[in-house]
């Protein structure tokens, strides 16, 4: 682990700023990481397993479905799985979205 990453763990929630190199390193997947993200059904389940995954390599946590998600954030993951990311704030938000499109 490199020392700059250590700031990170332990964290109970995203960073309100995330700069692009943040983005790039938590929030960008492997071909791996692609396919166990793509396996999931609906776009919004995707953005989901994209975020658990990026956050818990960014902190060693799972994170807080209560707590904001930023909106650039929302719009980095969008981009890399060609969803349209959501116009909403929390990760509580979306698995709502999620069951009442069911």
């Amino acid at each position: 682990m490199e020392h700059w990453q250590v700031t990170y763990l332990g964290n109970r929630q995203i960073p309100r700023e995330l700069t692009e190199f943040e983005l790039a390193t938590f929030f960008t997947f492997s071909a791996k990481e692609r396919a166990l993200i793509d396996a999931r059904r609906g776009d919004l389940y995707r953005l989901a397993v994209a975020l658990h995954i990026g956050f818990i390599r960014m902190s060693g946590r799972t994170l807080d479905a209560y707590r904001q998600i930023p909106k650039v954030l929302w719009n980095y993951l969008g981009a890399q799985l060609a969803v349209d990311p959501p116009d909403l704030g929390t990760l509580r938000t979306l698995y709502e979205t999620c069951s009442h499109a069911h």
